[in-house]
């Protein structure tokens, strides 16, 4: 379900159960685009009878040129983060919503923002959603799906996606679109 379709399975010779899937084509005109598969994810039964989902630890291998930034408290003001630029991130955030309602990192923009894809945690709600209203202009992609329903405890969700436009910064609320070609972290 969601943004994926016919997933399969395997158990490792590490015991491991390892899964992958389809991913959907954004677009609804009928068109075959199924060229795109997941990245492999391990599901492991938790002691309280959850299921964890991660990436399959081999997808570090992936890894180079690591960034890190200090611990930022957003304001009213933007930040930016020029350090933390590339076309493929993969972004591990810890995030305390201090009040906020709604937390949310803006990825794959256009330079002048009037695409983005969001990934939004709202803090009432306890939801971690993607948010693609905006993700492009054309009518036929697909818009947004709940990643987590309410009362699903989110511990460490790691998030890898790519970005085409360079820096990463950081908001205080989401805002119109605008000539600045970053994505974004942004509290409301």
């Amino acid at each position: 379900g969601g943004a994926c379709f016919a997933s399969e399975s395997l158990l490792d010779g590490m015991g491991r159960r390892v899964f992958w899937a389809w991913a959907l084509p954004q677009r609804r005109d009928g068109t075959d685009r199924f060229a795109t598969m997941t990245l492999p994810r391990v599901l492991t039964a938790t002691d309280s009878g959850g299921l964890m989902v991660e990436p399959a630890r081999e997808t570090e291998l992936l890894r180079r040129n690591h960034r890190e930034t200090a611990a930022t408290t957003l304001d009213d003001d933007e930040r930016l983060f020029p350090a933390l630029a590339g076309d493929c991130l993969e972004l591990r955030l810890a995030i305390q919503p201090r009040g906020a309602r709604r937390v949310g990192l803006g990825v794959r923009a256009a330079p002048n923002r009037i695409e983005e894809t969001r990934i939004v945690y709202d803090a009432v709600a306890r939801t971690l959603s993607i948010d693609s209203s905006r993700s492009s202009r054309d009518p036929t992609v697909f818009r947004r799906f709940p990643l987590f329903a309410k009362g699903v405890e989110i511990r460490d969700v790691p998030v890898v996606r790519s970005t085409r436009t360079g820096c990463c910064g950081w908001r205080s609320s989401w805002m119109p679109p605008s000539s600045r070609s970053t994505p974004t972290i942004g509290w409301r």
